[in-house]
């Protein structure tokens, strides 16, 4: 059930990032794909399900689960429309899907305004992360 791939000049991911409440952190990961074709749109989240020929189908829904155990959402929909076209008020679009999920996020400390404890310990415990001066 694949289909054909994305010309590589087409395959753009933006990802945003943003506090949606107190202590609340929301994701949106947006792609210029073809978009999610109805017939798997219902099945998605579904554990063994999958398009891929050599897929497990349990990545979306081990997601799911891992972000709801930790009091979050995981959702998905059309991309974000685009720009706009000559004329008021004509939006350009483009094909492609948004998945969005929330998390929870560490309260803030003194000193650390703008930083997340998730992102200190993450790096932190990984010896290959470059020293900040060195990212």
């Amino acid at each position: 059930m694949e289909t054909e791939a994305t010309p590589l000049a087409q395959r753009v991911l933006t990802l945003r990032v943003q506090e949606t409440h107190e202590r609340w952190v929301g994701f949106q990961v947006s792609d210029a794909g073809p978009g999610i074709a109805p017939e798997v749109a219902g099945q998605l989240f579904r554990s063994f399900f999958t398009t891929r020929s050599e897929g497990m189908g349990l990545g979306l829904s081990l997601c799911r689960t891992v972000i709801e155990q930790h009091g979050g959402a995981l959702d998905y929909g059309p991309a974000p429309t685009v720009g706009t076209s000559a004329g008021a008020g004509n939006e350009t679009s483009r094909a492609g899907t948004e998945s969005r999920f929330t998390l929870p996020a560490p309260r803030r400390s003194e000193g650390t305004e703008g930083e997340t404890g998730v992102a200190r310990a993450a790096l932190a415990d990984n010896p290959d992360t470059p020293a900040p001066a060195e990212r």
